[in-house]
Formats: structure tokens, C-alpha cells, sequence
């Protein structure tokens, strides 16, 4: 098992040994960089925009930044 950084909430998870084969048996070589409950929210986020594009709504989408000197 292999402990790894979530990008977005930057709390600490777990790599599976179970994950880590489904990720190599699938051809896939980088491990994840969200962690569960976050790569959801990320993907909701995706499904929301992509059925606005679709029935042709505009969405607006807010986003947190936070200032490199700070």
C-alpha cells in the first residue's frame, strides 16, 4: 500500500495494493492524484457542465485560487 498527497484537499490516502493492480492490469502508469470523495466531486463537476453544453445552458463554474505570495 502506498500513502499519496490528494491534490485537491491535500489530506493524506491510500493506494490499495488492490488499486494498484486494477491501475496496472488497465495499462494505467500514474497513480491517482485525488482521493475518492474528491475525484467524485470532480467528476460531478464534468457531468454538470457537459449536460449544460448539451441541452445548451450556460453554466458558470466558480473556482477557489489562492495567491502564490500568500
Amino acid at each position: 500500500e502506498k500513502s499519496i498527497i490528494c491534490n485537491d484537499c491535500n489530506k493524506e490516502f491510500i493506494w490499495s495494493v488492490g488499486e494498484q493492480v486494477f491501475f496496472r492490469d488497465k495499462g494505467l502508469q500514474n497513480p491517482p492524484k485525488r482521493c475518492k470523495p474528491c475525484k467524485h466531486a470532480k467528476n460531478e463537476r464534468i457531468e454538470a457542465v457537459m449536460t449544460a453544453q448539451a441541452s445548451g445552458l450556460k453554466q458558470k463554474i466558480e473556482v477557489s485560487v489562492h495567491c502564490a505570495k500568500c
